[in-house]
């Protein structure tokens, strides 16, 4: 398994991917564990996710495949050494707006600068209304691309519309996904939430900065503030954009939000 141990140490918080599992569970046998939502559920299958959580660690995860997430936010990103995760959806104008959605070519980039490409599904539909079948079905499609453009395989998942089909969890696992990240606006506690729904805050055109402020300051030990980001900015969703100057302000120590 490629590692994707990736703490970025800064002042007050560390950055990281979604993933927060090393090159250590390489070859490492599964350990069966379960889920206080659902006892059936495997959880944790290494039994990383139960040991102590770093203190101030937040991940960054940016939704539906925007350009802006190529051409600005990794570069940015990459500049301040924070970690990110990209979920990756070939819906709304993908096929025909280049100028508002990256090319495969650019997301098989961001994987070979060793950032993360997770899978956000064909189609971007809701997946609790659609049947498992229809659900494996948006799954693959996007591993079946990934392949075909030399992307590594996805190892993570995010609901479109956070919209969370239980059914659907136990595929996810046994397709070898390790957490799939939902909404809710709540801090993730690993040694107590569903792994298959972490949830997250969500920042859009309109979210004000004291909003991000409080998120971020939720995060203590055993606890991990997730944001959702789309395009920064997203051209077809005006609505849920991130203007650049803004983002990058609150990435800087005398920004608002992280620090």
């Amino acid at each position: 398994m490629k590692s994707k141990l990736h703490f970025f140490r800064r002042p007050a918080v560390r950055f990281a991917l979604l993933i927060f599992v090393g090159s250590s569970l390489s070859g490492a046998e599964p350990v069966q564990t379960n889920t206080p939502n659902d006892p059936s559920m495997p959880a944790d299958p290494y039994g990383i996710l139960l040991k102590p959580i770093p203190e101030k660690l937040v991940v960054l995860t940016f939704d539906d495949s925007c350009v802006s997430h190529a051409t600005f936010v990794a570069p940015l990103l990459k500049k301040y050494g924070f970690g990110r995760t990209f979920y990756i959806s070939n819906a709304f104008a993908f096929k025909t707006r280049k100028d508002w959605y990256m090319t495969w070519e650019q997301i098989k980039t961001l994987d070979e600068m060793g950032l993360e490409v997770g899978n956000h599904t064909l189609g971007h539909g809701q997946l609790s209304a659609t049947g498992v079948d229809g659900c494996t079905n948006g799954l693959v499609g996007i591993e079946e691309l990934c392949r075909q453009y030399n992307v590594s395989k996805p190892i993570t998942f995010c609901w479109p519309f956070y919209s969370v089909n239980n059914k659907f969890q136990r595929v996810l696992s046994e397709k070898g996904y390790l957490l799939a990240r939902g909404g809710n606006g709540q801090a993730y506690i690993p040694t107590l939430d569903n792994p298959f729904d972490v949830p997250s805050f969500t920042t859009v055109a309109n979210t004000p900065p004291a909003a991000f402020t409080r998120a971020a300051k939720m995060v203590t030990q055993g606890k991990v503030v997730v944001f959702t980001f789309h395009g920064v900015p997203d051209g077809e969703h005006p609505g849920i954009t991130v203007e650049p100057a803004r983002f990058e302000s609150a990435l800087l120590p005398s920004g608002n939000i992280f620090y």
